[in-house]
């Protein structure tokens, strides 16, 4: 009989501790921060015409890149365009930014 009621008391407190941790709200996930999708990727010139202003889906950076050398950009994301606008607003062809390849090199205007 002793056996019998320590059980129970066994039972009823484990019953009462699913109980609380039944009641404790659930955690969400964090969303994501902004900027979680974007990549800092390296433009290279492969080629000594291959010089001009690093441009960003048409729009320019503000980053120059030298013939045969190389710069960095931040804040590119997945399937953005690259491009090159040389010395006298002639761009180049796109080159189109695909993770996890983050160099992107320019072998022609």
């Amino acid at each position: 009989m002793l056996k019998m009621k320590k059980l129970n008391i066994m039972l009823l407190l484990t019953l009462f501790c699913l109980a609380l941790a039944g009641c404790t709200n659930p955690t969400t996930p964090p969303l994501p921060s902004e900027g979680d999708d974007t990549y800092t990727i390296t433009i290279a010139s492969k080629s000594d015409t291959v010089y001009g202003t690093v441009c960003i889906n048409g729009l320019a950076t503000g980053t120059y890149l030298s013939a045969n050398t190389s710069v960095q950009i931040d804040q590119v994301m997945a399937g953005d365009e690259i491009t090159l606008l040389d010395d006298v607003d002639f761009e180049s062809h796109a080159e189109t930014f695909n993770p996890p390849e983050t160099t992107i090199n320019f072998y022609w205007f």
